[in-house]
């Protein structure tokens, strides 16, 4: 389980940490991602204006950002895992679930 760590690195890197989960990982095994889920438009909400600032927070301060469901969907492609879905919370994050291809 990675708990807001891919949000800090840039698309590169956090490829490879999941990459580096993939190759630990036995062939029934999961990963989980808990992040934020940046919608595809930004909403009149609390939350999505909260989402989208941490878009900017991570830009500015880390070099990483938030991601959409299909932009987490290619990260997990590129590390050798298939995105199998995503469970919502009561809260701002979501469990992204993957295993390998």
């Amino acid at each position: 389980m990675l708990k807001q760590i891919v949000h800090d690195w840039s698309d590169e890197k956090a490829t490879t940490i999941l990459a580096t989960c993939r190759k630990a990982m036995g062939s029934g095994a999961r990963v989980i991602v808990v992040e934020r889920i940046l919608p595809a438009r930004a909403e009149e909400s609390a939350s999505s204006r909260r989402v989208f600032m941490g878009d900017v927070q991570m830009l500015v301060n880390l070099g990483g950002r938030e991601r959409t469901e299909e932009e987490f969907r290619a990260l997990f492609q590129g590390a050798g895992l298939r995105l199998t879905r995503v469970i919502p919370t009561d809260s701002d994050f979501q469990l992204i679930e993957g295993v390998p291809l």
